[in-house]
């Protein structure tokens, strides 16, 4: 994002690190370097070489292209859902999985994309703040009612649910799936924070069209 010089060698390595993690059969990433991918850990690694594609790092096409190929692998209903490590439709991996799709190739009038979404569109922000976070992420892209019904609801729930108590003022800590039991109060901090910074640390995929 700010073309600093000291730091491009430093990100240039964790593409790079990315790249030779990336299996080589499959396409996707998972715990251990060239393991078997799963759409979760897959999504991190493809936005972040988008990142440092963005900023003008070195992205071998190839690992971009393995990587759709990996998307294919646990996609269903045509690219309108995905699921975890084969074909599925989770809630959280379909909201990743299009993330990603928009990230690599697809337009907005993409069919799938609006399949996705409406299908994104009926369920509503919860406890589940993974599924939350990506789903942002992606109507946010989407924009239009999808957007504006999410995104209320979304913001509203997080406000009210940010604890105003002793020294927990500030936080949040919900259960639920990664939630309080997995990823605690930190966990959830991070994820309602970066939730509520989408408005000021993305841009559209789609402003110039």
């Amino acid at each position: 994002m700010t073309k600093d010089r000291d730091l491009k060698l430093l990100a240039q390595a964790a593409i790079n690190f990315i790249v030779k993690a990336q299996d080589p059969k499959g396409g996707g990433w998972r715990y251990a370097p060239r393991q078997p991918g799963d759409t979760s850990v897959s999504s991190w690694q493809i936005l972040a070489l988008m990142s440092g594609h963005a900023a003008e790092l070195d992205v071998p096409k190839k690992t971009l292209e393995s990587a759709m190929k990996f998307l294919d692998s646990v996609q269903s209903s045509e690219g309108a859902k995905y699921g975890y490590t084969t074909p599925g439709a989770g809630r959280a991996t379909t909201a990743a999985g299009l993330l990603c799709r928009i990230h690599l190739v697809w337009k907005k009038d993409n069919a799938q994309f609006a399949k996705g979404v409406e299908f994104l569109s009926a369920q509503k922000p919860g406890a589940n703040l993974y599924f939350s976070y990506y789903t942002t992420q992606l109507l946010r892209q989407y924009q239009g009612d999808p957007w504006e019904k999410w995104n209320d609801a979304m913001r509203e729930r997080l406000v009210k649910t940010q604890d105003d108590e002793k020294h927990q003022k500030g936080s949040w800590h919900a259960a639920g799936d990664h939630g309080a039991e997995r990823g605690g109060r930190l966990y959830n901090t991070a994820m309602s924070t970066l939730i509520l910074e989408s408005y000021y640390r993305h841009g559209s995929l789609y402003s110039n069209e």
